[in-house]
């Protein structure tokens, strides 16, 4: 039988893809297509520098101490799971771990064992904790799996790949921002400097944000019937249609949304 005689397939737990910043879960699931049992030794993810897996063991800590908080305690309090990731680039590998700290294949403990024809299911956590400046893409990396066949140890490998886009409150960071500078430039433009900032300018500010804001949100909503004319990926096309919104005025918002302001 060959070395990677072993069908192998991962996914996450989200159905299209997984949003930087909220952990994810990674499941595992291999179908042992040897004519025998095999005993699974290891599971190994080599993650690239986005992606962070995150310890269980330090998660439960982390969460039972977080529960213990009170209200206020928790406001200032980091999330449980940012305390359980892991240093960026480093792999994650689950195997049982001889006592005597040596690991010699022909020692190794069995994860579980899988008959003839039946699957064996591993799912863990992972996250892309930097969120405010990323861009959607597809990230690609890949793992194997250890295991004991007839006393002889082998080798499957397996890739995983998933899309990653930035959270939606990247892009009306973006938008905010975008419309204070489109509104600063506009007053510029038309008003003296010593003169530009006043109630004016606060109320023309105000006004851009929120419409920015509300094609952030438009721009999100991709369904059959709702097919927005700009798509906003990240926190820079946020920040473009707020400077849009602030500079060239309203009636820029009433194209994109369809409607007359």
């Amino acid at each position: 039988m060959a070395i990677d005689a072993l069908k192998v397939e991962s996914s996450i737990s989200t159905p299209s893809s997984i949003v930087a910043g909220t952990p994810f879960t990674i499941t595992t699931i291999l179908t042992n297509v040897h004519d025998d049992t095999i005993e699974v030794l290891e599971y190994c993810y080599y993650f690239p520098y986005q992606v962070q897996w995150i310890h269980e063991n330090d998660y439960i800590k982390s969460y039972d101490k977080y529960k213990s908080l009170n209200i206020l305690a928790k406001l200032f309090s980091k999330s449980p799971w940012r305390y359980a990731t892991q240093p960026p680039g480093i792999p994650m590998s689950y195997l049982i771990q001889p006592q005597n700290g040596e690991i010699l294949n022909e020692e190794i403990d069995s994860i579980h064992s899988v008959l003839s024809g039946e699957k064996a299911i591993y799912s863990f956590e992972a996250v892309v904790p930097k969120w405010l400046f990323i861009t959607g893409s597809e990230i690609k990396f890949e793992g194997h799996i250890r295991y004991r066949y007839k006393q002889e140890i082998h080798t499957s490998q397996f890739k995983v790949c998933f899309t990653m886009r930035p959270p939606l409150i990247s892009n009306i960071i973006g938008a905010i921002i975008g419309g204070m500078l489109g509104t600063t430039a506009q007053f510029l433009k038309e008003h003296e400097t010593y003169n530009m900032f006043n109630l004016s300018f606060i109320s023309a500010s105000a006004l851009s944000i929120i419409l920015g804001i509300i094609i952030v949100v438009f721009s999100s909503r991709k369904t059959s019937d709702v097919q927005p004319i700009l798509t906003i990926e990240d926190i820079w096309g946020g920040m473009l249609a707020g400077f849009f919104v602030g500079y060239l005025g309203h009636d820029f918002f009433g194209k994109i949304v369809n409607i007359n302001i």
